[in-house]
């Protein structure tokens, strides 16, 4: 309905008064306490540590912010996987780590306050918007989206802050952008351009909203909407200038193509067009049914979770007549400018860039990639409630008008809302937690299983008795067992379950061919090759294991000490000495604050009974690392050879230790 014609059909309504906008600020801070305040007492979950849960760059605070403006977002954290560059984000950690140190119920605490601030900035945006219609239509769209399952991956998961500061940047941009485009004010432009970037450099996702600033122009303002494209264009514009300048600058900032699996989005392989499509708008139908219908929500979904398909199965076919059926809705309504057709605008551009269809998403579809999307939804739902249960809103005033069915309606959607919100939030306690509870919807997800496995095998070195870590072994290696059946070429999943087996049980026999099926998936899986060496090595195939240890050492290069110091005993063991000296001298660069390198070659020249050079690399080994039976050893050695004094030096040297 236009805004022409809006006196619409007189209704049994009910005033509640007029509220003041104070109120209504006090009322939105108090309810995302009321949906969030039970994250609080939450710890650390999901990819938490890499941002910053014992955080190298976090832990300096503030002194560490310079870094962490040069370096991509992971760097600092115990992983080679690039994501991106976003040092906003980064950086309140370290604030928040230099006045309360590493405390998650202080991190959950302000997550909560981000995501109140956006709830003001909303109701204070749709109510400018909107000023032509009652309050009911802005408080209820701001409710409902506060309230939203969906934001509970966003909110609870104080590594997804990213998403919240870039959601709170981009509406103070439209903000400044829209006060510069009625009033002509540059401050106004430049504060526009100065929020847009600090957006951006929490989370490169402002192109929706730049793109959506022609469509508020066109929809609730009288300003020319030929200046909203002009807006528009130059923040788009300037955020890929931001974007070239830091992949100049810092080219490691880039997310190479190899850094993702094929369980994490088949798409990063797969070329072809129609599966391509088809994954997309199965991605589509899943955002779509994620915020009707939003039960269960799942912290990953990827392969094979959302089907891999052509574009002409049947959901693909579904989900594409929807999206173009909506879309049809929204254009045919431009002229009448509908709140729906903006609604869904305001969706369709915001899903545009998550659906698959020109750059792959890591997990293919994910509850936080919907969350700018689901405030178009929300206003279509509140619109739709208003208008089903014959309120009268569409005339400005700031009475509070409603009926029965409208508090009936509102009412139990908000309760489902909140209630869900809540429930959910206990899952995000802890990544074990999170895991366990979501695992029953997941049996399919390659990804889940695996990170489930793994964080069964940390929590097992917890375990208070040895029967308790035996079950607790025993349950991740099921889980690292049905990562195979889903995905058998799945490297990683062959390699850890091979070295489950060769480490915990010592079965190489098991291991040895889940590490050769590793390395057959990735010729360049220096880990496996290592692993598999090492399994060679127990069953004393000599020659076997020197060649798999030279190529995984090859390629992961000072990695693995393990590697090293098996490879120069069977160097020793084959006779050349002089390969062993030589990896010697090159483990000694990577490893420098180590003893365990001296340690070997000490204990392979005793084994060839030549106690001088034996002698040699131990004592060189207690400069790094006191050993009383070693310097034991040394003290005797030398006592034997008539060394009075040196002799003494080491038993003086033990009696200290």
């Amino acid at each position: 309905m236009s805004r022409k014609d809006r006196k619409g059909k007189s209704s049994n309504t009910s005033s509640i008064g007029s509220i003041s906008d104070r109120r209504i600020y006090f009322f939105i801070f108090a309810f995302c306490f009321l949906l969030y305040g039970n994250t609080i007492k939450n710890g650390f979950s999901l990819d938490d540590e890499y941002v910053s849960r014992n955080h190298d760059q976090v832990k300096k605070g503030v002194k560490g912010i310079p870094e962490i403006f040069s370096t991509y977002y992971t760097a600092g954290s115990n992983t080679t996987h690039l994501y991106g560059y976003r040092p906003i984000t980064k950086a309140t950690y370290a604030i928040e780590y230099s006045i309360f140190g590493e405390n998650p119920h202080v991190s959950h605490f302000i997550n909560i306050i981000i995501y109140a601030l956006i709830g003001v900035l909303i109701f204070r945006m749709l109510k400018k918007w909107l000023n032509n219609f009652n309050i009911a239509l802005p408080v209820l769209i701001t409710l409902l989206f506060l309230a939203h399952p969906i934001h509970t991956e966003v909110v609870a998961s104080i590594k997804n802050r990213d998403v919240l500061l870039t959601f709170l940047g981009t509406f103070i941009m439209i903000y400044f952008s829209l006060r510069y485009i009625e009033l002509n004010k540059y401050t106004d432009l430049l504060l526009s351009i100065f929020f847009s970037t600090l957006a951006f450099l929490s989370k490169p996702e402002t192109a929706p909203a730049a793109a959506i600033i022609p469509f508020i122009v066109y929809y609730f303002t009288n300003a020319s909407v030929k200046k909203g494209i002009g807006v528009a264009v130059l923040l788009t514009g300037l955020g890929i200038l931001v974007h070239l300048v830091i992949s100049v600058n810092l080219p490691s900032l880039g997310r190479p193509e190899n850094t993702m699996e094929f369980h994490d989005n088949p798409l990063y392989f797969i070329k072809d067009w129609p599966i391509r499509l088809g994954v997309a708008f199965n991605s589509l139908y899943y955002y779509l049914r994620m915020l009707i219908v939003h039960y269960p929500l799942l912290y990953f979904y990827g392969y094979n979770t959302v089907p891999i398909e052509t574009i002409f199965n049947v959901v693909p076919v579904l989900s594409l007549s929807i999206h173009l059926g909506i879309a049809a809705f929204a254009f045919l309504n431009l002229k009448k400018k509908s709140i729906p057709s903006f609604g869904i605008i305001w969706y369709l551009v915001y899903v545009s860039i998550i659906a698959n269809i020109l750059i792959p998403a890591a997990g293919i579809v994910a509850e936080r990639f919907i969350f700018g999307a689901s405030f178009g939804f929300c206003m279509v739902l509140a619109f739709y409630l208003l208008k089903i249960s014959k309120v009268r809103f569409e005339s400005a005033s700031k009475i509070f008008s409603g009926n029965p069915l409208f508090f009936l309606l509102s009412g139990i959607i908000l309760l489902l809302f909140t209630g869900q919100t809540i429930s959910r939030n206990n899952d995000w306690k802890d990544q074990l937690t999170l895991f366990r509870h979501d695992i029953q919807y997941l049996d399919n997800s390659v990804k889940a299983h695996e990170t489930l496995g793994a964080s069964l095998m940390k929590e097992s070195n917890f375990a208070e008795s040895q029967e308790e870590r035996a079950r607790i072994i025993a349950e991740a290696i099921e889980h690292y067992k049905r990562t195979l059946e889903i995905y058998p070429n799945f490297a990683m999943g062959n390699n850890n379950l091979g070295t489950f087996y060769a480490n915990l049980y010592n079965d190489c026999e098991k291991a040895i061919p889940l590490f050769i099926k590793a390395i057959e998936v990735d010729s360049a899986f220096g880990e496996a090759m290592i692993n598999l060496g090492l399994c060679y090595t127990r069953q004393s195939k000599i020659d076997d294991a020197i060649s798999m240890l030279e190529r995984g050492v090859k390629i992961e290069r000072g990695k693995f000490m393990i590697s090293y110091t098996t490879l120069m005993a069977l160097y020793f063991e084959k006779g050349n000495s002089e390969k062993a000296i030589r990896l010697f001298e090159e483990v000694v660069k990577y490893f420098p604050n180590s003893e365990v390198p001296y340690r070997e070659m000490g204990n392979q020249y005793m084994a060839k009974k030549d106690t001088v050079e034996a002698t040699k690399y131990f004592a060189l080994s207690l400069k790094i690392k006191a050993d009383p039976e070693l310097s034991d050893f040394i003290s005797n050695y030398f006592y034997r050879k008539g060394d009075t004094l040196r002799g003494k030096e080491y038993r003086i040297q033990k009696n200290r230790q």
